[in-house]
């Protein structure tokens, strides 16, 4: 207990140690702790409840109690302050976070109002359409276009025929298909000056290694048409990721004589190059067939074939691929400057509107399709052999060849 002049002061803490500390560090020996209990005080707007050592006290000189008390009082004022602030940042943090929030919940709302609509219109079968903008869509759905491609179509309808003209299907169909066509590049051929190089990438399964072959036959069965010299050539591998690839190949140059080298670094692929130039009208490349997922592997086949000598590169893709992927491949392959395409297995898909459209979508040129594994089962890619491969649309033949007899070269 204190005596009558003595005055009673309090001090709190975390820990009774703590505060004896900090009693002794203002005082010395001149505070003496004449009480001490736990109090429990809340925090975080009483969601959090901790207890506190709150501890009293008394000072045995007055001028000591005069000093620190005022010292006391700035450091409690000063704490106050402190405390305020963390509570006005806190209240900030709090009605910046719930702006937020409710920013978030108004785009997901309106998002799935959206998705509601869109979804509405599918569910009904397009009822606020008129009936053949529905069944040219239909048509184009069984034939794997890509929604942009639809989109596009459809728009094309809407501007082009006004309602009287809609209520006859085989006119719009016409037209229909006369956009499809329009919107086909076919790669135009180029004269290279010996050796030809031809390279070949894509992903794996695609038949790369099967449509060299074919480009090699081709040209071979071309000169004896012509009654011209043989053209001689040779095979370079870069493919040391499948297993057998290079037997495969060796296989095949056997047969008519044509070398087979491996190239596993760019120094390798320039060394063969200079050695062969001179001397083959043809150097056919094979790539390794890697996901298109495998950047490794596709950056190091990238910088085997960064070398001056002015390849044709095609990307080589399969009809039965989904647009999404052919999407996704497109994207993937682009740092091999690749300028035209292969589309392999034609006769394996019921569809071609996959391939269309994503030609359609990156501004590609198709030049080969491969139909078969015969080397006679390929052949330069016409806008009239692409539309007879729609399936659902009444194709007038005579109409189409009159339109595109001369195929559409891309510039």
């Amino acid at each position: 207990m204190s005596s009558e002049d003595e005055i009673e002061l309090e001090m709190i803490g975390d820990t009774y140690e703590e505060v004896r500390s900090k009693l002794y560090k203002l005082y010395g020996k001149d505070a003496r702790i004449i009480d001490r209990r736990t109090e429990w005080r809340y925090y975080l707007f009483h969601l959090i409840k901790k207890p506190k050592c709150l501890v009293t006290y008394v000072l045995n000189h007055q001028q000591s109690y005069d000093e620190t008390s005022h010292s006391y009082k700035e450091e409690e004022a000063k704490r106050l302050e402190e405390n305020q602030k963390k509570f006005l940042e806190q209240q900030s943090s709090i009605l910046a976070v719930t702006k937020i929030t409710k920013e978030i919940q108004d785009l997901k709302n309106d998002l799935s109002s959206k998705i509601e609509q869109v979804n509405d219109k599918v569910s009904s079968g397009g009822a606020d359409k008129h009936p053949t903008v529905a069944r040219i869509e239909e048509l184009l759905q069984e034939n794997e276009f890509s929604f942009s491609y639809i989109t596009m179509i459809v728009e094309k309808i809407n501007s082009t025929f006004p309602p009287s003209e809609l209520a006859d299907f085989n006119l719009v169909q016409r037209q229909v298909i006369d956009w499809i066509g329009q919107s086909i590049s076919i790669a135009k051929a180029k004269v290279f000056r010996p050796p030809h190089v031809f390279v070949l990438v894509g992903p794996t399964g695609v038949g790369k290694t099967t449509t060299l072959s074919k480009f090699m036959a081709q040209t071979i069965l071309t000169a004896k048409m012509n009654q011209s010299r043989i053209p001689d050539g040779c095979f370079i591998t870069i493919d040391n990721i499948r297993a057998g690839s290079y037997e495969q190949l060796k296989k095949l140059g056997d047969t008519v004589g044509y070398p087979v080298l491996k190239a596993l670094k760019s120094e390798d692929f320039m060394s063969i190059y200079q050695e062969y130039k001179e001397h083959v009208d043809n150097i056919f490349v094979d790539t390794a067939g890697c996901s298109p997922n495998d950047a490794e592997h596709l950056a190091v086949m990238q910088k085997i074939l960064d070398v001056n000598i002015n390849p044709d590169i095609y990307l080589t893709v399969t009809a039965t691929t989904k647009v999404s992927d052919l999407s996704y491949i497109f994207r993937n392959y682009e740092p091999f400057n690749y300028d035209k395409v292969i589309v392999t297995k034609i006769d394996e898909s019921r569809q071609i509107g996959n391939i269309i459209s994503i030609l359609w979508e990156k501004h590609k040129s198709i030049a080969y399709m491969t139909n078969g594994q015969h080397s006679k089962d390929i052949k330069e890619a016409s806008v009239i052999e692409l539309l007879k491969c729609l399936s659902g649309f009444e194709i007038d033949r005579v109409h189409i060849e009159e339109m595109f007899g001369l195929a559409q070269y891309a510039d």
